[in-house]
This record gives C-alpha cells, sequence and structure tokens, in this order.
C-alpha cells in the first residue's frame, strides 16, 4: 500500500513523458464497457458514471452469488490535462444459493476504491492513445461483501481508431486483493458508431485468476449520448466457460468547468 501511496503523489507533480490529451467538449465514459479508456476527462471537469447492474455466477457445486449494483458510480475530477482522480462507490445486494435454495442475503456497501487515470501518449492526430490506471481497495464494506483485505487494480489502457468510424480498445493489467497470487486481466473492445448519437460494442473479456484458471466472457451493449453532457447505456454479458451473465443500465452526467 506504501508504494501505491508513493505513486499516487508523484503523479501529482511529474510531467507526462508522451504528448497532451486534447478536451473533449462531449462526455466520454469509462462504461459499460469493461475496458478502461485511456482519455482524461480534462481540467476542472466532474463527470458522475452511474449504473444499475445484476450479475449471477454459478459454480459446478450448486453454490450461486447473485449481487445487485444499487447502483454503482464512478466519481472523476479532472486535475489537469492528463491527470484525473476518481473514486468508486456501490451500494450493494447479495444473495447466496445452494441448490437452488437461498442461504444467505446482504445488503450493504462494497470496498471503496480510490484511485487515478493518467494519459501517457496522444497522437497528434488523436488516432492512437494510452493511459495508465491504478484504483486502491480500502476494505470499508459491510461485512459479507467486503474482501477485508486492502486490494490494487492496475491497468495499462490502449486505444486505435481503425476507420472513420471503428475504433479498438484493449486492457492489459494486474489486480491483487490480499491474497493468493492475484489476477492476471485482458480485455478487448471493438465499438462502431452506427449515428452522431448512438454507438454499439462487441468486447471479449477475463483474466488468468490466481495466475492458475484461466476465464473468458463476452459482451455486448450500445450508448445513446441525449446531449453533449448526459448519455445513457445498455450492457449485458456472459461467461465464455464459467456459468456467468450480467446486464447493466446506466446514466452519466458530465458538468463542465466555465
Amino acid at each position: 500500500m506504501r508504494n501505491y501511496l508513493l505513486l499516487l503523489v508523484f503523479s501529482f507533480s511529474a510531467v507526462p513523458v508522451l504528448g497532451q490529451t486534447s478536451i473533449s467538449e462531449t462526455i466520454i465514459t469509462d462504461r459499460p464497457t469493461q475496458s478502461f479508456a485511456p482519455y482524461v476527462i480534462g481540467k476542472g471537469v466532474f463527470q458522475i458514471e452511474s449504473g444499475l447492474s445484476y450479475q449471477s455466477v454459478e459454480s459446478v457445486k450448486g453454490f450461486k452469488l447473485e449481487q445487485w449494483a444499487l447502483p454503482n458510480v464512478l466519481w472523476r475530477l479532472g486535475i489537469n490535462q492528463w491527470l484525473e482522480v476518481r473514486v468508486v462507490t456501490q451500494p450493494e445486494l447479495q444473495k447466496q444459493f445452494v441448490s437452488d435454495t437461498l442461504n444467505n442475503k446482504t445488503l450493504g456497501f462494497a470496498d471503496l476504491q480510490l484511485g487515478f487515470k493518467v494519459n501517457i501518449l496522444n497522437t497528434e492526430n488523436g488516432k492512437t492513445q494510452i493511459g495508465f490506471l491504478s484504483h486502491l481497495i480500502a476494505p470499508s464494506g459491510t461485512g459479507g461483501i467486503s474482501s477485508e483485505n486492502y486490494g490494487i487494480i492496475n491497468r495499462l489502457l490502449f486505444s486505435n481508431v481503425l476507420f472513420e468510424k471503428l475504433n479498438l480498445g484493449y486492457n492489459l493489467g494486474y489486480d491483487y486483493f490480499g491474497i493468493g497470487n492475484g489476477d492476471i486481466i485482458y480485455t478487448v473492445v471493438f465499438g462502431s458508431g452506427i449515428s452522431d448519437k448512438l454507438s454499439v460494442y462487441a468486447e471479449v473479456y477475463g483474466g488468468i485468476y490466481n495466475i492458475e484458471n484461466f476465464e473468458g466472457n463476452l459482451d455486448f451493449g450500445f450508448t445513446y449520448l441525449m446531449n453533449r453532457n448526459i448519455q445513457l447505456d445498455y450492457s449485458y454479458g456472459f461467461g465464455l466457460n464459467e456459468k456467468m451473465n450480467y446486464h447493466s443500465l446506466g446514466c452519466s452526467f458530465r458538468i463542465a468547468a466555465k
């Protein structure tokens, strides 16, 4: 944790090595995909990205976990053109089933996440961007929901404009939650603009969990731009080699500095 805090302090004083990020006049979010964009929201911009979601995960031994985010909220504040700070909060309902019988139900809060994102590279034409994101997870949640350990999420973030309306994004990361060997995480997403307001995507994501077990998942979704500061979204995902599925419905708001 000490190393994470030193990195966070350093990020506020460092000068980006490669390039600067141009500031968009339209909301750009990190949802609903599992991939984080390398884009930073801009100096003085405050952004709220929220979503209601349901996820079900079932094991081969008849154990099933259902989770409702009520909602998940990502709070983003732009410090300058290349750095933003981030907070994630999530009221949550969990239900645990054994052989289709409800075994336990918990309503409370997931662990608080505090972090930052930095844009490392933005080419002159804006077609390639690279960023880095890190979140510290504090064991602050409700008993039965909290992991009860400090954790850290780290991602290298990449995006490329392939054609006029086709974008490729991909992340590679390492997460550690206080036990085991940690997880290697990957995401690959293709997104396309159907119109000025409507965009769709398809994504493969997953990881090598505890550096032992490979999991792959697939999700689809869309975003709808109501205006330059408000965006709606929907996504659906399922497991390729596990019994998992989720639905998510979101709304995001951008408040630009005057």
